[in-house]
């Protein structure tokens, strides 16, 4: 009996659910208060985000105290909760070790480069995710890592062609950012241009 009474704790611990990070992100401009289950109640200020750890498994979710919501977080994935449901891109940027590796690929794979970003035709491979409360991670660098910085240490390594780096992005950081692309651009034309009729 005793042996029994024991090992019924140590059974009961291991079958408790794990805690890991999540990241929780406010992308909008209200305040956001969320709680799952009966754990502390958390606070979300306009365009925040926290990283936190949480009991994975089975819970359920409250935001705005609106009606719960049940969710699985299964221990084996990571997850970015969305409490506001806005929309995220995924991005598959590829870079290319050289203009003739780059050449090669688009002659076979020039429709994977073109995607619409809220009714703009971008050049790159973008996934759009939308009004999910829980987002499964399959990126590598999350919504304020700049992947930049990381493809010149890639790219060192010239056994390969092509470098993949998949990135979250919010939807108003991506269009700012596709505007202050399409800006540069044309700008680096028009200069071009006046080079052009100055000779």
């Amino acid at each position: 009996m005793k042996t029994i009474l024991w090992c019924l704790p140590l059974f009961l611990l291991s079958c408790q659910a794990p805690l890991k990070p999540v990241v929780i992100d406010n992308p909008g401009d209200e305040k956001v208060v969320l709680q799952l289950d009966n754990d502390p109640v958390i606070e979300l200020e306009p365009h925040q985000t926290k990283a936190l750890e949480v009991k994975f498994g089975k819970r359920k979710i409250t935001v705005n105290n609106g009606t719960p919501e049940e969710i699985y977080l299964d221990p084996e994935k990571d997850y970015l909760i969305n409490p506001t449901r806005e929309t995220y891109y995924i991005e598959h940027k590829i870079y290319f070790t050289s203009d003739e590796a780059k050449e090669e690929y688009l002659r076979y794979n020039k429709d994977e480069l073109e995607s619409e970003v809220e009714g703009m035709k971008v050049t790159g491979k973008f996934k759009k995710i939308e009004n999910q409360l829980v987002i499964t991670k399959q990126w590598k660098y999350g919504l304020d890592d700049p992947a930049k910085n990381s493809i010149k240490l890639l790219m060192s390594n010239r056994n390969r062609d092509n470098y993949t780096l998949i990135k979250i992005h919010r939807r108003e950081d991506l269009e700012n950012e596709i505007a202050s692309e399409t800006a540069r651009f044309l700008m680096e034309e028009f200069e071009k241009q006046r080079n052009e009729q100055g000779q």
